[in-house]
């Protein structure tokens, strides 16, 4: 057994709790790793009544050295100040005359020491590590492809491969399974640091390796670029790091790597638009799908809004055009990507939108090559063998003109699944990125994870029985993003679970881990475990989580969100896992839990608050935990109470004018009452920014006028979802059967689309014109004000009687820093939510 004698501080300000512990090296909270057989010696005693016995040491001078063994300590140094108190000496290798003076030394990296002491990270797993002791050192040695000259990297396939850095990361396990430190969260409050003042390890020998190649840390990093709550509870940035840690970034301590990874392996929404658009600017045609009514699928102030021809294989050509021209000039011309091609990769997906399936439908080569069959449209995925047929034709002539260059695809969309025709058989120059909502929010559930397995198993058998390299996961969408912040907190644990139901499935890429509106710092613990899964799946969720209450908030604090986190993650797993009823996504994303669990788990968040001490670190941890709850508890209970809104509609009299100018000054407008407008998700947050919305009405169609006293988002280069706007859904028809949907800009944009809900929801269609629907806005510096005309017919509505009933949704977006959104229902920030819209009444003559 080790003997680690440890003076444990608590860090609460005013008392320190001491206690002395022999932690297990096999500790179930940490990544399992690989024992070995030690070498034969006394243990090693690195910390002695508050005195340090050894010194680091590794190439120093060397700068091959400097990314992973160079890393590794400063990680080491940092910690072990932070648990002692001393700073630790670090020498070259060619310093050893002053290193020896110590008793011990910790050695890092693969050099003459090490190599002497039998180290050969090279015959190992990439990016893998061994730690090993001997009578008087301890080596972590990792496989550091720095190291390596250019013919060795051929060898193993790393030329043009990021640096591996596998010291690094054995340097980060040995400082949290021998000193017992713990990072959770970046910044001052977010680590723990137990206090050593003894710490004794025995002979040792274990080693570890990553199950992904590349681990990607890019959700951490945008998480924490220029935002300001997570400045506020996790503390200012520092230039250098981009975090709130100034010389460590989280990422390095949580094993992540930077954007992409080693591989520089990023399949995404590829070609982009405006790169397409400044080296084609005459090939719209041949680009963007045009339907049978001439409408082209084409956005020109933004990514969203396009979709790729995929009938059309001269946009293929095109690409194939481009890379010849970018490979040529060596990247300088022709770059048509997000992510540039390299080596190894050139990406290839649909833009972040869709074709309508009745529009690909219509399609003249569709239907000439019978490329829709009542299997696609039966197996719910009609475009598959669209997409199937234009990659076998793109992947075939990359095969031939540009050997050994992989396509990197991600199905999307109407892509989704593999094709289903013989016909589109694909070539093995395809590796793939494949989507998925069920992942990692829903795991154990066989039921709801049963399509995305099936589609898992169409596209291994479609590229020859290999494992797809790469999943998108999605977590739980922010609160913003009409998700609830109490299975958010939760969705991030079931990672590992989902990477292991895959099975041989899936292959050892990577992982990508979409947040949905950004990683919430309040989850913390969740999004710990997220990243340990990546490098071990198999790794104990619980064990982790459990471990870290009672040091991190205190003995009392720590029972009770032990017990807050236990009825919380019951919850998600009952009524949103394992609810058959509950869909995955939709309105499964924000679920309403019994009364009774709200209460439960307010009452255990608030019985911990009353056991931390004001202005103690535990208090800022806390706030950080705390954050969404109040507004996530209200959301659920304004949601049990909610009683859909009634909005009286004025009636224009005849002896009324009303011109659609944006100014608003007839004199009826000031004795209208505007909308009421709310939080969506209903958790009563007040507006910061109010807005007056109000609509009148005559036999024609509906009035509307809009008055803001905000300084607006009104830029001419943005398309209408980029600028402040005001979105008008209206549904006339009894049950809620369908609604239209009216948007207006600061800008003067307008948009209308239409959507079927009953008896079948069916897609929404972006192309429906409500004709005559117009609109006019005037733009100031603190405000903007327009007005809006709606006409019945456009609906196919007859002038309604007075006192008829539509049910009805108004939304107001604010989109300049910092960003609102409200609405007259609440919607859960689903705005084709139906079912929760209010109504408006057309009142009678003389009504208010």
């Amino acid at each position: 057994m080790m003997k680690k004698v440890m003076t444990v501080c608590l860090l609460t300000v005013g008392a320190i709790t001491a206690f002395s512990a022999a932690p297990d090296l096999k500790n179930p909270a940490l990544t399992p790793v690989k024992f070995g057989k030690p070498a034969n010696h006394k243990p090693i005693k690195l910390v002695e009544k508050g005195k340090l016995n050894f010194a680091i040491v590794y190439n120093r001078k060397n700068r091959a050295d400097s990314a992973s063994a160079g890393r590794a300590a400063v990680i080491l140094q940092d910690a072990i100040e932070k648990c002692t108190g001393q700073k630790v000496a670090i020498y070259d290798v060619k310093e050893m005359d002053k290193a020896i003076k110590h008793p011990y030394r910790i050695v890092l990296g693969y050099n003459d020491i090490t190599k002497k002491l039998g180290a050969d990270p090279f015959k190992g797993p990439k990016q893998g590590y061994e730690i090993f002791t001997t009578g008087d050192t301890i080596a972590i040695v990792g496989y550091d492809s720095n190291l390596l000259t250019k013919a060795e990297k051929a060898k193993v396939d790393l030329t043009d491969v990021g640096v591996l850095r596998g010291t690094l990361w054995g340097a980060c396990d040995f400082v949290e399974r021998m000193f017992g430190c713990r990072w959770y969260f970046p910044g001052e409050y977010g680590s723990l640091y137990p206090k050593i003042t003894d710490l004794t390890i025995p002979a040792l020998r274990y080693s570890d390796a990553p199950h992904f190649f590349n681990r990607d840390g890019c959700w951490i990093g945008w998480s924490l670029r220029g935002n300001a709550k997570w400045e506020k509870l996790l503390g200012k940035n520092h230039p250098s790091t981009g975090t709130p840690d100034k010389n460590i970034r989280i990422q390095e301590r949580w094993r992540l790597e930077n954007f992409m990874g080693p591989y520089p392996f990023h399949p995404g929404h590829d070609p982009e638009p405006k790169f397409l658009t400044q080296w084609y600017p005459d090939r719209d045609k041949d680009i963007y799908f045009t339907n049978e009514s001439g409408h082209m699928y084409r956005n020109k102030k933004a990514h969203i809004g396009n979709s790729f021809d995929l009938t059309n294989l001269k946009f293929a050509d095109l690409i194939i055009d481009a890379m010849h021209k970018f490979y040529a000039s060596k990247g300088k011309t022709h770059k048509i990507w997000s992510y540039a091609p390299n080596t190894r990769f050139v990406n290839f997906g649909q833009c972040d939108g869709e074709v309508k399936d009745y529009d690909m439908m219509r399609n003249p080569t569709v239907k000439k090559l019978n490329l829709i069959t009542e299997a696609n449209i039966k197996r719910g995925c009609i475009q598959s063998d669209v997409y199937g047929r234009f990659l076998q034709y793109y992947a075939t002539r990359v095969k031939k003109e540009f050997p050994g260059l992989k396509v990197a695809f991600m199905p999307y969309q109407g892509g989704t699944r593999a094709p289903l025709d013989p016909r589109w058989k694909l070539p093995d120059n395809i590796v793939l990125r494949v989507c998925t909502h069920a992942l990692p929010r829903v795991p154990l559930n066989k039921k709801k994870i049963a399509g995305t397995l099936q589609t898992l198993k169409e596209w291994y058998e479609a590229t020859n029985n290999r494992p797809i390299d790469s999943l998108y996961i999605y977590n739980i969408p922010a609160e913003k993003n009409g998700g609830s912040e109490l299975i958010r907190a939760i969705c991030s644990q079931f990672v590992g679970d989902s990477i292991k139901v895959c099975g041989k499935y899936l292959g050892n890429m990577n992982i990508f881990y979409d947040q949905y509106g950004g990683l919430n710092w309040s989850h913390y613990y969740s999004e710990y475990c997220a990243a340990r899964a990546f490098w071990n799946p198999d790794f104990n969720v619980d064990a982790a989580i459990d471990e870290h209450w009672e040091p991190f908030y205190g003995k009392e604090a720590g029972k009770e969100l032990r017990k807050f986190h236990k009825t919380l993650k019951d919850a998600y797993i009952k009524h949103y896992m394992m609810d058959d009823n509950v869909p995955v996504t939709g309105s499964g994303i924000n679920p309403l839990f019994p009364p009774k669990v709200v209460d439960i788990l307010e009452k255990h968040l608030l019985n911990a608050k009353k056991y931390i001490k004001p202005g103690s670190i535990e208090e800022k941890r806390y706030l950080v935990l705390s954050e969404p709850y109040a507004r996530a508890f209200q959301a659920q209970r304004s949601r049990q109470s909610y009683v859909k809104p009634v909005y009286n509609v004025y009636q224009i009299l005849k002896t009324e004018a009303v011109t659609v100018d944006g100014v608003g000054n007839e004199p009826f407008w000031k004795k209208v009452k505007p909308a009421i407008l709310q939080d969506a998700t209903g958790s009563g947050t007040k507006t910061q920014f109010p807005v007056s919305i109000k609509l009148a009405w005559k036999a024609d169609g509906i009035y509307g006028l809009l008055e803001a006293k905000h300084k607006p988002e009104a830029n001419p280069k943005k398309d209408i979802w980029h600028n402040d706007s005001c979105e008008i859904f209206f549904s006339p028809k009894k049950h809620r059967r369908d609604f239209y949907h009216f948007v207006f800009d600061t800008m003067n944009n307008t948009k209308t689309g239409y959507r079927n809900i009953f008896p079948i929801i069916t897609p929404y269609n972006g192309t429906w014109k409500g004709v005559g629907f117009t609109s006019k806005a005037i733009v100031k510096d603190n405000g903007w004000t327009a007005e809006f005309f709606i006409p019945f017919k456009c609906m196919q509505e007859k002038t309604p009687a007075p006192y008829t009933l539509w049910n009805a949704n108004i939304v107001s977006n604010k989109l300049n820093r910092p960003q609102e959104s409200r609405s007259t229902s609440m919607t859960l920030n689903d705005n084709h939510n139906l079912g929760m819209y209010g109504s408006i009444k057309f009142l009678g003559k003389g009504d208010l």
